[in-house]
């Protein structure tokens, strides 16, 4: 089942920098990160309870371009153009996910594994979905975690949902709102991929 959104990355020239004028510009900490590294990326990720801002970096450009998600970034960072490059939403179960949109038409790939080291040296692991190309524009991915672990036991949860960034409160993301050229077919190509509806805002 699909949960909700789980995290935005924004591709940024120096992961560690971004974190620092966000801290400074909004009040939001960045106390999570690590290093992808099969992905040739790192990052540092701003928990918003289970939803997160991942500010996303590349290290090793050949290992980076051979990622859906590494590859959108690379290309964001080259083109002097950083910010929001794709978006991910949680699943309970990613293979049997991608199982029942796949028996729908949807175009999204295999459901595989990921993995970022901590500084601390821990491990976190999770399952993934893509259509690529990722984009602001284009639909988001999925991601499963694993549950357990430094990040995604209860405990971990529950220090998360406590969490006081400096700003002196608690966040989340509750929304998204894209600015695309076509917003129809956009949202046609997102239903077509991940099954959910879209529909025009009346207000």
């Amino acid at each position: 089942m699909l949960l909700g959104i789980d995290h935005l990355v924004i591709a940024v020239a120096d992961p560690d920098a971004a974190a620092a004028d966000l801290e400074s510009a909004l009040g939001l900490a960045a106390p999570g990160g690590g290093r992808h590294e099969k992905a040739g990326t790192f990052n540092r990720l701003i928990f918003l309870a289970d939803t997160y801002v991942e500010l996303i970096g590349v290290w090793d450009r050949a290992l980076a371009a051979a990622n859906p998600i590494g590859a959108a970034a690379l290309a964001a960072v080259d083109a002097g153009m950083p910010g929001l490059v794709t978006w991910a939403i949680s699943t309970d179960d990613a293979r049997r996910e991608v199982a029942s949109l796949r028996s729908a038409d949807s175009p999204i790939g295999d459901a595989v594994p990921g993995e970022r080291i901590r500084p601390d040296g821990a491990a976190v692991r999770w399952h993934v979905a893509f259509a690529p190309p990722l984009g602001a524009d284009r639909p988001p991915f999925l991601i499963e975690h694993e549950r357990g672990g430094p990040e995604w036991s209860d405990e971990a949860r529950d220090t998360r949902a406590a969490f006081v960034h400096p700003f002196g409160g608690r966040a989340r993301i509750v929304g998204l709102e894209l600015a695309v050229d076509r917003p129809a077919a956009v949202a046609s190509a997102f239903t077509q991929t991940i099954g959910v509806a879209f529909r025009p805002d009346r207000k």
